[in-house]
């Protein structure tokens, strides 16, 4: 530990900044519920307001983003499931409810009229070709790895995980073998190209490339994390792993 305490052991000031940073994360925890607002193909500029929908999760700022986001959930459960795992196992499931038939979930939960009153409204909808990184699996991954993960629980996601990693893979998969890109970059106003789906909203990528041509590396981590977590959860609930093992090891 770091401030003068013993190996392995954490001094008063670490104390106080994990307690300082577990009461903000706890402090921005919300319950949403309301109508949303999907975005339609083929080109995504019409939209269908959706029937209402409930989500618990965490939020990255109680003030300008008071509504949950896929990326940042997972991040904020690694802290939280560590404290309370049963309300990290609860924060999961709202997440995987929200899922659509097609395996797509929403990247920022714009539910209800509180977590939309300070935003335009053109940025509530929801684009289903857009991807977020999955994080949540993170989370799950330190629930397995502490047995705080129920084969009830993951048993009633094993599906929707299943769902998810098809969904991934059939809709950004990249130009070659084994590659995957981001969809739904665009480029700004001062002709720098962004890619929120990434998480990584200015993480320096090509400005030159036909975005038909991108392979994303980051992207391709992703896959291979979210391959190594589906591989424990077949593990505890006595199915095969390998398949998932193998999927790791090639990407």
């Amino acid at each position: 530990a770091e401030g003068g305490g013993e190996a392995g052991r954490l001094t008063a000031a670490a104390k106080r900044l994990g307690v300082a940073a577990l009461s903000q994360v706890m402090g921005g925890m919300a319950f949403l519920h309301g109508k949303w607002v999907r975005l339609e193909p083929p080109h995504y500029n019409t939209s269908t307001r959706m029937p209402p929908a409930a989500a618990f999760s965490a939020t990255p700022c109680r003030d300008g983003f008071a509504r949950g986001f896929l990326w940042d959930e997972g991040f904020h459960q690694l802290l939280i499931a560590r404290w309370d795992p049963e309300i990290s196992r609860d924060v999961i499931r709202h997440w995987f409810g929200l899922m659509q038939p097609s395996g797509w979930i929403p990247r920022e939960l714009f539910i209800g009229s509180e977590s939309q009153r300070r935003i335009e409204e053109k940025w509530w909808g929801q684009n289903p070709s857009h991807a977020n990184p999955p994080t949540l699996l993170l989370a799950l991954e330190v629930l397995i790895d502490t047995d705080q993960a129920p084969p009830s629980f993951l048993s009633c996601l094993h599906p929707r995980l299943t769902a998810w990693m098809n969904w991934f893979k059939r809709t950004q998969r990249g130009p070659g073998l084994h590659s995957y890109r981001w969809f739904g970059r665009k480029r700004s106003d001062d002709g720098v190209w962004h890619t929120l789906a990434s998480g990584l909203d200015d993480y320096p990528r090509s400005n030159h490339t036909d975005t038909s041509r991108d392979r994303h590396v980051d992207m391709l981590c992703w896959i291979a994390v979210a391959e190594r977590v589906m591989a424990k959860v077949a593990r505890r609930l006595g199915l095969s792993p390998g398949p998932h093992e193998a999927a790791a090891e090639r990407l």
